[in-house]
């Protein structure tokens, strides 16, 4: 065997790995749209929450997003590696299997458009909810 040739157990073995690598990279591009409807279920059972307290006691309600600012930025981060090795698999990966790139690439593009919306979920996630200044005075109105 010559420099720079393998054998085929070695090739089987890199393939394989190339593989792996794109199975781990659709699973985290899948984090992405799983984690905004967890989002928006939580948001929703949040907005639920602050509703009956209104009607209960109007003075003690306050505003919930229903979840932490780290979901938010910790799904973001697994998008961003996500789309890190989706890139490198479609660059780099000469020796991927032959169902990889394909799905790499809608993996890559689902990892890019809920990235885009998960980071606009971190980044506003301090804002005030509502769009009237009477919602300012308190999550129950004026």
């Amino acid at each position: 065997m010559r420099i720079g040739q393998v054998s085929p157990t070695q090739e089987a073995t890199i393939t394989r790995r190339w593989g792996w690598t794109t199975v781990c990279t659709v699973l985290l591009s899948i984090t992405g749209p799983l984690g905004l409807v967890v989002m928006n279920v939580l948001q929703d059972r949040a907005d639920e929450e602050t509703a009956l307290a209104c009607r209960r006691d109007r003075a003690n309600a306050s505003w919930s997003k229903g979840f932490d600012q780290a979901l938010p930025v910790s799904l973001f981060v697994l998008l961003v590696v996500a789309v890190v090795l989706a890139l490198v698999i479609l660059v780099v990966g000469r020796r991927v299997p032959i169902w990889g790139k394909p799905v790499t690439a809608v993996a890559l593009f689902v990892a890019l458009v809920s990235g885009l919306q998960v980071g606009l979920i971190a980044d506003e996630y301090d804002d005030y909810p509502g769009g009237d200044i009477s919602s300012l005075n308190g999550p129950c109105g004026a």
